[in-house]
């Protein structure tokens, strides 16, 4: 049994994610509704090996957005030099967007949270982005997207938040949903 902090009775944990470190810790992702889902967080812990399986949760954000049709589902990638990257759906300027945020090995965060979307116009990331990452440093967030009808876009990242190219379709006009994406 793992044991996450003290917890928050008020809070309903869901949608789960988990990734191995370079280091050989695992990173754990969920996220969190309050009681009446108003309010929607991101949370994670790090698991440390040849640890106790006792951890503290940090929040990765907590500007995920009000209300029930909030959908979060985050997703969680290793970096080599031992931080991870998350990505998230969340409230944007046309609704919903896939965003990015990068961590140390400390669990803090080291640049600006970017959206992974640069199409803007209707909802992006509805059913959830999945990102995974190359042993370079590098990454790729795919989210589900709807501009032109239901599609799997994507978006490469350079070591940072920094963008590789352009958001490309992976799939387009195809029923596609909750998109998943593994390193090889």
């Amino acid at each position: 049994c793992l044991v996450v902090g003290a917890g928050d009775p008020a809070r309903v944990a869901r949608l789960p994610a988990v990734a191995f470190l370079f280091d050989g810790d695992a990173m754990m992702v969920w996220e969190e509704h309050d009681e009446s889902w108003t309010q929607t967080w991101i949370t994670g812990a790090r698991l440390v090996r040849h640890a106790p399986l006792t951890t503290s949760a940090f929040t990765v954000s907590s500007e995920v957005g009000m209300g029930a049709l909030t959908y979060a589902h985050a997703s969680v990638a290793g970096l080599p030099d031992g931080g991870f990257v998350v990505t998230w759906a969340g409230l944007d300027d046309s609704g919903q967007g896939t965003y990015v945020e990068m961590f140390d090995q400390t669990d803090v965060a080291t640049g600006p949270r970017v959206l992974a979307n640069t199409f803007t116009h209707e909802g992006q990331g509805v059913q959830g982005p999945s990102v995974a990452a190359a042993t370079d440093g590098r990454f790729l967030v795919v989210w589900e997207s709807y501009p032109h009808g239901p599609a799997i876009r994507g978006q490469r990242f350079l070591p940072g938040t920094i963008r590789d190219g352009t958001e490309f379709a992976v799939v387009h006009d195809v029923p596609a949903v909750a998109p998943r994406i593994a390193p090889l």
